[in-house]
């Protein structure tokens, strides 16, 4: 009777039928928090980059008209951004003469929460730095 105990036992502990399938469901969650953090890092670049791109677009405006203020040159770039982002971005000036030649510092900050399934979220934070050439006017 214990020999044929033996060889059920036996087939059971050689059987690899089913391995695969117990790997993969260990390593599958593990990859999917991988591919998803991925993709959300992924967005919060594009997002910084956008943001970047709309400041800088916006601050051309500056060049040409120098009465332009803070407040519009922050409206129009939320207006070219639109739907793209609802990231959360200040700007503020500062006038600056190193020599002949006005300029207007541009600094703009941009914070970003990133979420991760089964991570804490995290907020990753930019700063964006512009040199805005002015107009020259004579005698002004």
């Amino acid at each position: 009777m214990m020999p044929a105990l033996h060889a059920p036992i036996r087939r059971f502990r050689q059987a690899r039928d089913g391995a695969t399938a117990i790997e993969f469901a260990m390593v599958f969650p593990l990859l999917l928090v991988l591919m998803f953090g991925v993709i959300m890092i992924g967005q919060a670049f594009f997002t910084i980059s956008s943001v970047q791109w709309a400041i800088e677009k916006a601050s051309r405006e500056m060049m040409i008209n120098p009465a332009t203020t803070g407040d519009e040159i922050e409206a129009k770039a939320k207006a070219l951004l639109g739907d793209i982002t609802t990231a959360d971005f200040a700007i503020s000036f500062a006038d600056e003469e190193p020599g002949t030649f006005p300029l207007t510092r541009l600094n703009a900050e941009v914070s970003y929460e990133v979420s991760i399934p089964l991570v804490p979220s995290f907020e990753i934070r930019y700063r964006i730095e512009t040199l805005i050439p002015r107009p020259y006017q004579p005698g002004a």
